[in-house]
């Protein structure tokens, strides 16, 4: 792990930058939770796997008197698995597109596996069915999205990254492991899906091509 940040209490002991918390002060209201502090990561890659874990660690005095060192908690006691990525749309305003488009198999970021592999549906909105289908017309998949609740479990490389724990999502994008409903890897050729905004009603098209 890299060090991003650091703020401590400004005190002119012995220990930290003195910076105090002023930079990261804010009153902000996320899902129906109240945070005092902000700390915003800029310039992320979307969407690639086992990128992206934080962790916020706190320290003490220490006891210069006692010779007793100061203290940091583990960064492993918070850390959480983050995917970045678009957050949830309420309407189409903008576009809905798949990525990687075209798809092509054994990329750097898939595992060695037909199950290891995924592309993502971003820009949906809050609440969506997802239906993947061949050009013959013919049923593929069928995904339910659910910003508030998703944690990526449905994708064999997401849970193997650590995704499904303690993982944080942005909510407008979801990844599919290019498995059928019948539970078998896809071939080769162009997919047509479509994305219907369970809130509104209204429905999105597009396709997105695989190469093998």
């Amino acid at each position: 792990m890299t060090l991003l940040a650091q703020f401590d209490i400004k005190d002119s002991l012995a220990y930290g930058y003195d910076t105090g918390f002023d930079l990261i002060k804010c009153d902000t209201l996320i899902n129906g939770k109240n945070y005092n502090y902000r700390f915003v990561n800029k310039y992320l890659h979307n969407g690639w796997p086992g990128k992206y874990f934080y962790s916020v660690t706190a320290f003490d005095h220490g006891n210069p008197e006692n010779n007793l060192p100061i203290l940091e908690s583990s960064v492993l006691e918070n850390k959480t698995y983050a995917i970045v990525g678009k957050t949830a749309q309420k309407n189409f305003k903008d576009k809905i597109y798949v990525y990687p488009n075209p798809y092509k198999a054994a990329a750097i970021w898939d595992g060695s596996g037909s199950r290891e592999r995924l592309i993502w549906f971003a820009n949906l909105p809050e609440k969506a069915i997802i239906r993947i289908f061949t050009l013959a017309g013919d049923l593929v998949d069928t995904i339910h999205h659910d910003a508030l609740s998703y944690n990526g479990s449905d994708v064999k490389l997401l849970r193997d990254q650590g995704a499904s724990g303690n993982t944080v999502f942005s909510g407008g994008e979801h990844a599919w492991d290019l498995i059928t409903r019948n539970d078998q890897a896809i071939a080769s050729g162009m997919y047509l899906y479509t994305v219907i905004n369970e809130k509104t009603g209204k429905i999105y098209t597009g396709k997105f091509l695989v190469i093998k």
